[in-house]
């Protein structure tokens, strides 16, 4: 239903509402062919014809390889589809059928080689063993989630949003597995239901391949590895993502992991060209661990061995710095994106991602875009055509400098006002190199605060009237005081109104 070329049109657009309006814009709708079968929610019978439809279980079980089972306009109820299927050569197909608005409740299924394709679920959907082979496309899960526990899986092009208190994709028990070009974000802890909310949470399997998503503001993690029943992990390949933690930290995204992938048992672990902020990136050696090019916002564990990547930020109190800065190509740095708040995670000065490459690690092939990746950059992100200059080469923060991924954090009430008595603000921008004369800040696109410094000290004014109580990160847009222009990471935390505590302190 919807291919990697729309996919690497809408992320080219460069905002997050165009990649969600191209998953959800319809194509061109199924076209009716001799031998199709047609289901309802109501049907009955063995015919499943236009005029007749059957009920799922039953077309899908009587259907040809090659086939097509064409789902009527209605609301399904609890599916549990057990016979039937296609071949690897000749999968069968499962669609709305002609113009019709179909929304699936709940789906097990067990049948190989199936493409389930442009379908809106609403709450669970098990691939159980058995269902070998088969293939979502297109879909759009609205407060649903996927559970994967079957061989030979691909998951595409589809959009997960809204889900409470589970995973978006969970993968477990499962093998050659690839999941590419979704969407996952908005996954909350509404309800203590004894689980954690996960963009995509993988245990016990083997060969499982995440590649160009776009994760974030889900409860728990954006990736995380689980010790699940023990049986362990292998081969495990995370490439070319844009990953975020809680990009807004409330009640129901407290802010754990961008990611964690700590699992008591794994080998052949490989996360390289991601782009991975707002939460902690938690990483520990396992055998043959590749982690190459990377732009990671906030490293917890400071012995995590990073290659060829950009460190924005660290666990002061772990370390002074982590012990991979200055080793095989590693380095400190401070990296501006697109739309940092709106999940749009593109470079907008490609040098910032530079790397003086060291060693001779395989890298991805493409980046997030389906382009070329550009092995001279860390991150998910490649630009044809940019000319790069030289290796930045900041120099880190002293020892208990590290900063969170998103920087400093200025807490202000939900309501329009001002002040000239906010402390710290010459000292972060400080701390960053930066000597301004005047700032502003934008959430989702909209000044909302504006700075100025005067005869020693700063009036900071902001209308942050109508904006839901929450952490925001954003980026303050600096102008210094020889008229440069810098950009640095600042998390804008909104509280209620009544709340009178305006302070910006490093997180």
């Amino acid at each position: 239903m919807h291919d990697r070329n729309r996919r690497t049109q809408a992320l080219k657009l460069g905002t997050l509402g165009a990649l969600i309006a191209a998953l959800l814009v319809p194509t061109a709708p199924a076209v009716a062919a001799p031998g199709d079968r047609y289901a309802s929610p109501a049907g009955s019978g063995t015919a499943c014809t236009a005029a007749e439809p059957c009920a799922v279980p039953t077309a899908v079980s009587g259907a040809s390889a090659g086939g097509s089972v064409l789902l009527v306009s209605g609301s399904y109820p609890d599916l549990v589809v057990a016979g039937g299927g296609g071949t690897a050569a000749q999968p069968l197909t499962v669609q709305a059928a002609p113009g019709a608005d179909v929304t699936l409740t709940r789906v097990r299924t067990t049948a190989p080689h199936v493409v389930w394709s442009g379908l809106r679920v609403v709450t669970t959907f098990y691939l159980n063993p058995g269902s070998t082979g088969s293939r979502l496309t297109g879909m759009h899960f609205d407060g649903g989630g996927l559970f994967l526990r079957a061989a030979q899986i691909t998951v595409a092009d589809s959009l997960f949003e809204g889900g409470h208190s589970i995973d978006g994709i969970q993968v477990g028990n499962a093998s050659d597995v690839l999941i590419e070009g979704n969407e996952v974000h908005d996954y909350d802890q509404s309800s203590d239901n004894g689980y954690h909310a996960d963009c995509l949470q993988i245990f016990d399997s083997a060969r499982v391949t995440v590649r160009g998503n776009r994760l974030g503001n889900c409860y728990n993690a954006g990736i995380i590895l689980s010790p699940g029943g023990g049986a362990g992990m292998t081969d495990i390949v995370i490439e070319s993502n844009f990953i975020q933690g809680c990009v807004v930290r409330s009640a129901l995204c407290g802010g754990g992991s961008a990611v964690d992938l700590r699992p008591p048992k794994i080998s052949g672990l490989v996360l390289r060209s991601n782009t991975i902020l707002d939460g902690s990136t938690r990483l520990i050696a396992s055998p043959g661990l590749v982690a190459d090019r990377n732009i990671v916002g906030y490293l917890s564990d400071c012995a995590a061995p990073l290659g060829n990547s950009v460190i924005l930020g660290w666990n002061p109190t772990g370390c002074a710095q982590p012990a991979s800065l200055g080793v095989n190509g590693t380095r400190y740095g401070a990296v501006d994106f697109r739309d940092r708040a709106g999940g749009d995670l593109h470079l907008v000065t490609p040098t910032q991602a530079r790397i003086e490459a060291s060693g001779s690690v395989a890298t991805a092939v493409l980046d997030i875009d389906d382009q070329g990746l550009d092995p001279r950059l860390a991150g998910a992100d490649s630009v044809p055509g940019a000319t790069l200059g030289a290796v930045p080469a900041p120099t880190p923060p002293a020892a208990g400098g590290g900063s969170s991924s998103s920087g400093a954090t200025l807490i202000l009430p939900a309501e329009a006002g001002a002040s000239s008595d906010i402390p710290g603000i010459d000292a972060y921008f400080a701390s960053k190199g930066i000597a301004a004369a005047s700032f502003t800040v934008p959430i989702a696109a909209r000044t909302v605060v504006r700075g100025t410094r005067a005869s020693g000290r700063w009036m900071v004014s902001w209308d942050l009237t109508g904006v839901p109580s929450g952490s925001y990160a954003t980026s303050a847009q600096v102008v210094t005081t020889n008229g440069g222009v810098a950009t640095i990471p600042l998390v804008i935390r909104v509280v209620a109104a009544s709340a009178t505590a305006r302070t910006v302190a490093l997180r």
